[in-house]
């Protein structure tokens, strides 16, 4: 059966039949209190950035990929983590990096990601290959999805795959529809996780 017609079919269980629950249930519902230690990742950018992540290794492969996660997301959130155990658990080396400026602790970088900071995923690939990682993969949620579209545009060397998951592609859109009445927690939402 083509997917079109799958998707067609598609009817979420009741309590998800709200678009709204559907969006948060997760935020609130997935907790992950026992995790395996990591090794910290830094890759220095100039004087006062540098990269950082969170990296959990695996003896079957040497393929990596690269998390990232959302507006006003981390390392921490429960997708990212989510995705990482199931990655990690399949073979792959991960590591949760975080975009510029959302680290939750110091030292903290000066400057704040956005849709156009794209040079950061070429730096991060370029330190997982002088790592020795035969396949590097691109794994990105909602903005840095976006991102790391963007990225895929304008870079020359490829990396073996990326994914994306809910990419706004049109950020305006997206930005009007957050600043909307009827979306105003999800805006309060963001502002309170960037603050």
């Amino acid at each position: 059966m083509p997917l079109s017609q799958r998707l067609k079919k598609f009817s979420p269980p009741f309590l998800f039949r709200n678009r709204h629950v559907q969006t948060v249930f997760h935020t609130f519902a997935r907790r992950y209190p026992f995790l395996p230690p990591h090794d910290l990742w830094s890759i220095p950018v100039d004087g006062e950035v540098s990269l950082r992540g969170k990296y959990w290794s695996s003896d079957q492969r040497k393929d990596l990929v690269l998390i990232y996660h959302g507006l006003g997301g981390s390392s921490e959130s429960g997708y990212v983590i989510g995705a990482a155990l199931s990655l990690q658990s399949a073979g792959f080396h991960v590591v949760r990096m975080e975009l510029r400026g959302a680290e939750r602790e110091p030292p903290f970088t000066p400057t704040m990601y956005h849709s156009g900071l794209v040079e950061d995923f070429t730096r991060a690939v370029e330190e997982a290959q002088r790592r020795g990682f035969e396949r590097i993969f691109l794994l990105g949620f909602s903005l840095s999805s976006n991102m790391i579209l963007r990225w895929l545009g304008l870079q020359k060397r490829p990396v073996a795959g990326a994914f994306v998951v809910s990419p706004p592609v049109r950020l305006s859109v997206c930005a009007n529809l957050i600043d909307s009445r009827r979306n105003k927690i999800y805006q309060l939402y963001f502002l309170q996780k960037l603050r």
